[in-house]
C-alpha cells in the first residue's frame, strides 16, 4: 500500500518513529512539546508537504536520544516523567491512519520493513 500523498519513504520513516515515541517516558513539559511536533506533522501529512514530514520526522526522532523507553522499566517517582499519554497517543493513532487508512482502529503502527519489530525485518536489521 502506499501510504497517503507523501513519498513511501517519508511515510515509514514517519511510521517508526510514531512506535517509537509509543515507547517514551517523558516529562508532561517534553510531552506538551512533543504533541505540538505532531500536530505539525499531521498538517505537513495533511497538506502532503514531503518535505515538512521529513524535516519534523527528524525532529521528532531527535528527541529520541533525550528520552527514556518504557522497556519494562517504571520511571522513578521523584523524576516526573510518565508514559505516553491520551491526548498525545490520540493524535499518534491519527497520524497512522492518515498514513495507513486501511490500518485497524488503534492499531499500532507497522513501521518499514527491515526495521526491527517490523514486518520484513530480517535478523540485525535496522537499527538497535
Amino acid at each position: 500500500m502506499t501510504p497517503s500523498r507523501i513519498g513511501r519513504h517519508a511515510a515509514d520513516d514517519l511510521l517508526f518513529a510514531l512506535e517509537i515515541v509509543r515507547t517514551w517516558m517523558l516529562t508532561p513539559e517534553n510531552w506538551r512539546a512533543t504533541e505540538e511536533l505532531l500536530a505539525e506533522l499531521a498538517a505537513a501529512v495533511a497538506e502532503a508537504d514531503t518535505a515538512r514530514v521529513v524535516e519534523a520526522t527528524a525532529e521528532l526522532e531527535s528527541l529520541g536520544w533525550r528520552v527514556s523507553r518504557v522497556a519494562g522499566q517504571e520511571p522513578e517517582p521523584a523524576d516526573g516523567r510518565v508514559p505516553l499519554p491520551g491526548p498525545v497517543r490520540d493524535r499518534v493513532v491519527a497520524l497512522v491512519h492518515a498514513l495507513e487508512p486501511d490500518a485497524p482502529a488503534g492499531s499500532p503502527p507497522t513501521g518499514a520493513p527491515g526495521r526491527p519489530g517490523t514486518p520484513g525485518a530480517g535478523a540485525g536489521a535496522g537499527v538497535g
